[in-house]
């Protein structure tokens, strides 16, 4: 199975640029793929977030910074086993994000080349095919 990807591409305009840090921006490779495995965000350090542990996800959109900013809020079975995985430093700010997100692990897809509804949908349908026994990704 074809992994899919979400990019953010080189031309998002700079005020979005000051989410990532510059050696994300330079980086090629897909920032968000969802595939048969689960999701990963190259930009969070969480890793593979696997389809069995996601039980819900929904979009939030809310200014950070005073800049609209859009996140796919993940609704985990055990968010420690995701949180755990960060560095110190990074846990410690867990709870800031949570607070800017809504929820403790969360996808920021501000500078994606793909809506945040496009990427919620295929989040949805992949959640509602393995609700009922097959996977659709």
């Amino acid at each position: 199975m074809q992994p899919i990807p979400f990019v953010a591409p080189e031309s998002v305009p700079l005020p979005r640029r000051t989410y990532a840090s510059g050696r994300q921006l330079l980086n090629r490779r897909p920032r968000i793929t969802i595939d048969d495995r689960g999701i990963t965000d190259r930009t969070i350090r969480y890793g593979l977030i696997e389809w069995n542990d996601i039980d819900g996800a929904y979009l939030l959109r809310r200014p950070v910074f005073g800049i609209a900013a859009s996140f796919i809020c993940l609704q985990l079975r055990d968010t420690k086993k995701y949180t755990d995985r960060l560095p110190p430093t990074a846990r410690r700010l867990g709870g800031r994000n949570a607070s800017a997100s809504a929820t403790p692990v969360s996808l920021n897809v501000i500078g994606v080349d793909t809506e945040p509804e496009e990427i919620l949908s295929v989040i949805d349908r992949e959640l509602d095919a393995r609700s009922k026994g097959r996977a659709a990704v």
